[in-house]
Protein backbone atom coordinates (compact mmCIF):
# COMPACT_ATOMS: atom_id res chain seq x y z
CA UNK A 1 0.00 0.00 0.00
CA UNK A 2 1.27 3.46 -0.90
CA UNK A 3 0.02 6.53 0.94
CA UNK A 4 1.04 9.99 -0.24
CA UNK A 5 0.90 13.09 1.95
CA UNK A 6 1.11 16.22 -0.23
CA UNK A 7 0.82 19.92 0.39
CA UNK A 8 2.56 23.31 0.39
CA UNK A 9 5.36 24.50 2.66
CA UNK A 10 4.48 24.80 6.35
CA UNK A 11 1.55 22.36 6.12
CA UNK A 12 2.98 19.91 8.72
CA UNK A 13 3.84 17.06 6.34
CA UNK A 14 6.98 16.12 8.27
CA UNK A 15 5.22 16.38 11.65
CA UNK A 16 2.52 14.00 10.42
CA UNK A 17 5.22 11.56 9.32
CA UNK A 18 6.90 11.80 12.74
CA UNK A 19 3.59 11.06 14.50
CA UNK A 20 2.98 8.04 12.27
CA UNK A 21 6.54 6.80 12.80
CA UNK A 22 6.00 6.94 16.55
CA UNK A 23 2.71 5.04 16.25
CA UNK A 24 4.35 2.31 14.17
CA UNK A 25 7.40 2.06 16.42
CA UNK A 26 5.19 1.77 19.51
CA UNK A 27 3.39 -1.17 17.89
CA UNK A 28 6.64 -2.99 17.08
CA UNK A 29 7.04 -2.22 13.38
CA UNK A 30 10.38 -1.99 11.58
CA UNK A 31 10.45 1.62 10.34
CA UNK A 32 12.79 3.02 7.68
CA UNK A 33 12.81 6.77 6.96
CA UNK A 34 14.52 7.90 3.75
CA UNK A 35 15.51 11.46 2.97
CA UNK A 36 17.44 13.13 0.09
CA UNK A 37 21.10 13.18 1.09
CA UNK A 38 21.81 16.65 -0.34
CA UNK A 39 19.41 18.29 2.13
CA UNK A 40 21.94 17.53 4.89
CA UNK A 41 19.37 17.09 7.63
CA UNK A 42 21.03 17.87 10.94
CA UNK A 43 19.08 15.37 13.05
CA UNK A 44 20.22 11.78 12.62
CA UNK A 45 17.15 10.37 14.35
CA UNK A 46 13.47 11.18 14.45
CA UNK A 47 12.61 10.95 18.12
CA UNK A 48 9.11 10.84 19.50
CA UNK A 49 7.84 9.82 22.95
CA UNK A 50 8.18 6.47 24.69
CA UNK A 51 11.94 6.32 24.01
CA UNK A 52 11.40 5.02 20.48
CA UNK A 53 13.59 6.33 17.71
CA UNK A 54 14.38 5.58 14.11
CA UNK A 55 17.41 6.58 12.12
CA UNK A 56 17.06 8.86 9.11
CA UNK A 57 18.61 7.11 6.12
CA UNK A 58 20.01 9.70 3.70
CA UNK A 59 20.02 8.42 0.11
CA UNK A 60 21.11 9.95 -3.19
CA UNK A 61 18.99 7.69 -5.41
CA UNK A 62 15.58 6.13 -4.84
CA UNK A 63 17.01 2.74 -5.91
CA UNK A 64 19.00 2.77 -2.65
CA UNK A 65 15.73 1.99 -0.83
CA UNK A 66 15.68 -1.53 -2.25
CA UNK A 67 18.82 -2.53 -0.32
CA UNK A 68 17.04 -1.66 2.94
CA UNK A 69 13.93 -3.77 2.35
CA UNK A 70 13.69 -6.81 4.61
CA UNK A 71 11.27 -9.71 4.54
CA UNK A 72 9.67 -8.44 7.73
CA UNK A 73 5.89 -8.31 7.52
CA UNK A 74 6.09 -5.33 9.86
CA UNK A 75 8.25 -3.15 7.58
CA UNK A 76 7.01 0.41 7.02
CA UNK A 77 8.89 2.70 4.61
CA UNK A 78 8.69 6.48 4.85
CA UNK A 79 10.09 8.75 2.13
CA UNK A 80 10.19 12.44 3.05
CA UNK A 81 10.78 15.31 0.59
CA UNK A 82 10.00 12.94 -2.29
CA UNK A 83 9.77 15.82 -4.79
CA UNK A 84 13.54 16.39 -4.55
CA UNK A 85 14.63 12.94 -5.74
CA UNK A 86 15.78 12.51 -9.34
CA UNK A 87 12.81 11.42 -11.43
CA UNK A 88 14.80 8.91 -13.48
CA UNK A 89 14.08 5.99 -11.11
CA UNK A 90 10.81 7.14 -9.56
CA UNK A 91 8.47 5.14 -11.78
CA UNK A 92 10.55 1.96 -11.36
CA UNK A 93 10.79 2.31 -7.56
CA UNK A 94 7.12 3.12 -7.11
CA UNK A 95 6.20 0.08 -9.21
CA UNK A 96 8.59 -2.15 -7.22
CA UNK A 97 7.27 -0.91 -3.88
CA UNK A 98 3.63 -1.24 -4.93
CA UNK A 99 4.22 -4.91 -5.86
CA UNK A 100 5.76 -5.80 -2.49
CA UNK A 101 3.92 -6.48 0.73
CA UNK A 102 5.18 -3.33 2.38
CA UNK A 103 3.47 -0.12 3.46
CA UNK A 104 5.03 3.01 1.98
CA UNK A 105 4.25 6.54 3.14
CA UNK A 106 5.51 9.32 0.87
CA UNK A 107 5.58 13.00 1.79
CA UNK A 108 6.38 16.05 -0.28
CA UNK A 109 5.42 19.29 -1.94
CA UNK A 110 2.94 18.65 -4.73
CA UNK A 111 3.24 22.06 -6.41
CA UNK A 112 6.48 24.02 -6.84
CA UNK A 113 6.87 27.77 -6.45
CA UNK A 114 6.40 28.18 -10.23
CA UNK A 115 2.82 26.97 -9.69
CA UNK A 116 3.32 23.66 -11.52
CA UNK A 117 3.43 20.12 -10.17
CA UNK A 118 6.59 18.29 -9.22
CA UNK A 119 6.85 15.36 -11.65
CA UNK A 120 7.87 12.95 -8.86
CA UNK A 121 4.80 13.81 -6.86
CA UNK A 122 2.56 13.31 -9.90
CA UNK A 123 3.92 9.76 -10.11
CA UNK A 124 3.54 9.18 -6.37
CA UNK A 125 -0.05 10.37 -6.47
CA UNK A 126 -0.81 8.09 -9.43
CA UNK A 127 0.55 5.01 -7.59
CA UNK A 128 -1.11 5.87 -4.28
CA UNK A 129 -3.83 3.81 -2.69
CA UNK A 130 -4.59 6.76 -0.42
CA UNK A 131 -3.85 10.49 -0.78
CA UNK A 132 -3.81 13.05 2.01
CA UNK A 133 -3.85 16.63 0.68
CA UNK A 134 -2.86 19.22 3.25
CA UNK A 135 -3.22 22.97 3.35
CA UNK A 136 -2.33 25.74 5.77
CA UNK A 137 -3.32 29.31 6.44
CA UNK A 138 -2.22 31.75 3.77
CA UNK A 139 0.66 33.75 5.22
CA UNK A 140 -0.48 36.82 3.24
CA UNK A 141 -4.26 37.12 3.78
CA UNK A 142 -4.82 34.46 6.52
CA UNK A 143 -7.27 32.48 4.38
CA UNK A 144 -7.52 28.85 5.48
CA UNK A 145 -6.99 27.72 1.87
CA UNK A 146 -3.17 27.96 1.64
CA UNK A 147 -2.22 25.43 -1.06
CA UNK A 148 0.70 27.11 -2.85
CA UNK A 149 4.29 27.95 -1.94
CA UNK A 150 5.94 31.28 -2.75
CA UNK A 151 9.71 31.61 -2.78
CA UNK A 152 11.21 34.88 -1.51
CA UNK A 153 14.77 35.93 -2.32
CA UNK A 154 16.05 38.98 -0.46
CA UNK A 155 12.48 39.74 0.62
CA UNK A 156 10.99 39.69 -2.90
CA UNK A 157 8.79 36.97 -4.46
CA UNK A 158 10.58 34.92 -7.12
CA UNK A 159 8.87 32.71 -9.69
CA UNK A 160 11.88 31.68 -11.76
CA UNK A 161 15.42 30.47 -11.22
CA UNK A 162 16.65 27.33 -9.50
CA UNK A 163 13.79 24.99 -8.69
CA UNK A 164 15.63 23.60 -5.67
CA UNK A 165 16.78 26.35 -3.34
CA UNK A 166 17.06 25.57 0.34
CA UNK A 167 16.01 28.13 2.91
CA UNK A 168 18.88 30.36 3.97
CA UNK A 169 19.52 33.90 5.18
CA UNK A 170 18.24 35.35 1.90
CA UNK A 171 15.87 32.58 0.68
CA UNK A 172 12.57 31.73 2.37
CA UNK A 173 9.23 30.21 1.46
CA UNK A 174 5.69 31.02 2.56
CA UNK A 175 2.34 29.30 2.15
CA UNK A 176 -0.26 31.20 0.10
CA UNK A 177 -3.80 30.71 -1.09
CA UNK A 178 -4.33 30.54 -4.86
CA UNK A 179 -5.60 34.12 -5.03
CA UNK A 180 -2.56 35.58 -3.27
CA UNK A 181 -0.19 33.31 -5.20
CA UNK A 182 -1.53 34.48 -8.57
CA UNK A 183 -1.65 38.13 -7.45
CA UNK A 184 2.05 37.96 -6.53
CA UNK A 185 2.84 36.09 -9.77
CA UNK A 186 1.00 38.67 -11.87
CA UNK A 187 2.69 41.56 -10.00
CA UNK A 188 6.09 40.04 -10.84
CA UNK A 189 5.21 39.65 -14.53
CA UNK A 190 4.14 43.28 -14.99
Amino acid sequence: MIITIAGPVHSDKTNIICERINDYLCSGHDVKLFYPIFLEKEEKYVIKGNDYKTKIIPISDLKDILSHITNSNKLIIFIDEFQFFDIKNSDYILQELSERDVEVIISGLDINYYGTTFANMELALSYSDKVIKLKNNCEICSSTEGRRSIKYVDGKPQFDGDLISLESDNVSYICACKRCFYEKLNDEQI
